[in-house]
């Protein structure tokens, strides 16, 4: 292989993991070139079909060692990359993790309404400040700052956004602005209507999630999306109300009140035929 983990270290996230797919293909084809070349009958489709198969099964399972600690060290990369490009937003990318089942793989989004396209994003964050003000956001994302820069301090300078989402001090910044929603959510379906007008009214533009798929171009939020977003936010809450201890601990934050606020729009939530 061409490049060390050393070297990819020095790189930034992105180009860490080209260059470590690069070397992998460059390995790949020096061989199929040497084993072309060790061949005195020529070779069919069949036979590099049973090159790659050895490849893959000798070549890259032989070591893999090697290749998780590559995978590794561009992972880090790559989220310390994303956080300094967005540094102003951290909080931003905790509430996308919230929702993150709920958004496509590579090409699979599509008309059926199985996921929800990313175009969503900027309509939801400037819908939930409306909705809750500023200050839930502002004192989310210096929750988050202080996380990584805790976790900073405590890993040699990186940190792991899975890590940042799992602290409580996070998720209880999460809760804090999503229970900042219940004085707007008396009527949940009227306000589905709404919050559903504010996001298709803003919707980033299709070219930032081509890789979506071709679906991304037509995509608006529906009826049915917008409860699956709904409910999404809000299920981190319905195995907290379950347990005594969990829901005792919501009760003394939020106040009996709110918390049956809260209860009433999951319940709505579960009944809407959407």
């Amino acid at each position: 292989m061409n490049d060390s983990p050393n070297k990819a270290d020095k790189r930034s996230g992105s180009a860490a993991c080209r260059a470590m797919a690069s070397s992998v293909l460059d390995d790949f084809t020096e061989q199929l070139i040497e084993m072309v070349t060790r061949s005195e009958a020529g070779i069919t489709t069949k036979d590099i079909n049973n090159f790659l198969i050895g490849y893959k099964d000798g070549r890259l399972k032989s070591d893999p060692a090697v290749y998780a600690k590559q995978y590794q060290s561009c992972l880090t990369l790559q989220e310390q990359e994303m956080f300094d490009g967005s540094r102003r937003e951290p909080f931003r990318k905790i509430i996308v993790m919230h929702i993150g089942k709920l958004f496509p793989p590579e090409g699979q989004l599509s008309a059926s309404g199985n996921y929800l396209s990313r175009r969503m994003l900027k309509g939801l964050f400037s819908t939930l400040e409306k909705m809750t003000g500023a200050e839930g956001g502002n004192v989310g994302k210096q929750t988050c700052i202080d996380t990584i820069n805790n976790l900073k301090k405590t890993s040699g300078g990186k940190f792991n956004w899975e890590d940042v989402y799992k602290t409580p001090a996070v998720m209880t910044a999460v809760d804090d602005l999503l229970m900042g929603m219940m004085p707007h959510m008396g009527n949940v379906h009227k306000r589905a209507v709404w919050i559903r007008t504010m996001i298709n009214n803003d919707l980033s533009p299709a070219d930032d999630y081509d890789f979506e798929g071709p679906a991304v171009n037509n995509w608006e939020l529906d009826e049915r999306g917008t409860f699956m977003l709904l409910r999404e936010l809000f299920s981190g809450f319905k195995p907290r109300l379950k347990d005594k201890e969990s829901a005792a601990v919501l009760i003394q934050r939020y106040g009996k009140e709110q918390v049956q606020e809260l209860i009433a729009v999951l319940t709505s939530l579960d009944k809407a035929e959407v």
